[in-house]
């Protein structure tokens, strides 16, 4: 199933250490799954994606800095952001 529908069905008291995201690239499909995914991470989990890169991905940095105020480490082309 897609991202969003599989965010959507996740059951709503189920809390999960690590959420990774690595499906749409535009901004649009980006936000969406930062919104629809973080709710399900635990405090103190963490949430990633994979395609951080300006030059070839430029939607997915855009929507980590601004759904998420960036992320707090960058490795490689995973960010990640503590929760």
């Amino acid at each position: 199933m897609d991202s969003r529908t599989a965010a959507t069905s996740w059951p709503s008291h189920v809390k999960l250490d690590l959420v990774y995201l690595d499906a749409g690239h535009t901004y649009e499909d980006c936000a969406c799954d930062i919104s629809n995914w973080k709710r399900h991470v635990k405090p103190g989990g963490l949430l990633a994606g994979h395609d951080y890169n300006q030059k070839e991905f430029p939607g997915v940095v855009e929507a980590v800095k601004v759904m998420l105020d960036g992320p707090d480490e960058v490795l490689g082309n995973v960010w990640v952001k503590h929760l």
